[in-house]
């Protein structure tokens, strides 16, 4: 049970694809992930399709609230914006199906993908990220993992990732969540040399968390969605990611690094010199 003054939810919706829960429960059941590997590719006709029919329904500021002063990092870094904005949703699902985040490395280019004949410049952001995981308990070492992140490609918008275990291997890949569908889901069974996939009939993946954190509260139910320690590990991993990026794309524990995405440091200064 789970005290309702305790509840703090973040909104990381993609845990609630039937899909991706199918694929906790496979790894759950495995008793060794081999390993992991997600892609997120924005798309550069996404927002034609997607800004017309805004879900959830925009809310207008009824002049009495404030925000905070901030960096604008969508009009001054292009690079610090699309980490922020994108990056979370794979952190919380490779934390979510394989374990906690123990050190990344990561690399980052920017990419003319300019179409001959078009009218403005469009800029590719590519981050190749390595994830290092926690050890499980008898494991000599944790997983080691990987996400590709290009924002935006040529083409349609998707994300997924492929996990390995000694029981088979999942696969699952989805549109853009505003669309509320799956795309494409295998979850092989080495036991059984048999491949299956869950019903999708419910992808309203926003309102199927807002019924999880409610049911916490009302019920004290156990909490599915991302709590405040995932949040921060995700922060935390961020700001690794964009420290590697900038220092050579070596490894970097995510407890080791301080700051935030403009501003990131070691905390032990002698580290940096090794």
């Amino acid at each position: 049970m789970v005290s309702p003054e305790q509840v703090f939810a973040v909104g990381c919706n993609r845990r609630f694809l039937p899909s991706v829960k199918a694929a906790k429960a496979f790894a759950s059941r495995s008793r060794t992930i081999a390993s992991y590997n997600a892609f997120y590719y924005d798309s550069t006709f996404r927002h034609s399709l997607t800004q017309p029919n805004l879900f959830p329904v925009e809310m207008k500021n009824s002049g009495q609230i404030t925000k905070a002063a901030g960096a604008d990092w969508k009009a001054t870094d292009r690079r610090i914006y699309n980490l922020l904005t994108h990056s979370p949703h794979l952190l919380d699902l490779a934390g979510y199906l394989v374990g906690p985040i123990e050190k990344v490395r990561a690399v980052h280019q920017e990419r003319d993908i300019t179409p001959l004949g078009a009218h403005s410049k469009i800029v590719s952001h590519v981050w190749h990220i390595d994830i290092g995981f926690l050890a499980r308990p008898g494991e000599f070492e944790g997983v080691i993992g990987h996400f590709d992140l290009v924002l935006p490609r040529h083409g349609e918008f998707a994300e997924g990732f492929k996990l390995e275990t000694d029981l088979g291997h999942a696969l699952v890949e989805f549109p853009y969540v505003w669309f509320q569908r799956e795309q494409r889901v295998e979850i092989y069974d080495a036991d059984t040399h048999t491949v299956s996939r869950p019903e999708g009939q419910d992808t309203n993946t926003f309102r199927l968390q807002l019924e999880a954190v409610a049911d916490t509260i009302l019920r004290g139910a156990p909490l599915i969605n991302a709590n405040l320690e995932d949040g921060i590990e995700a922060v935390k991993a961020m700001v690794a990611v964009g420290y590697s990026a900038c220092h050579g794309g070596d490894w970097v524990n995510i407890e080791e690094v301080e700051g935030d995405l403009a501003h990131s440091y070691l905390k032990c200064p002698q580290l940096a010199e090794t």
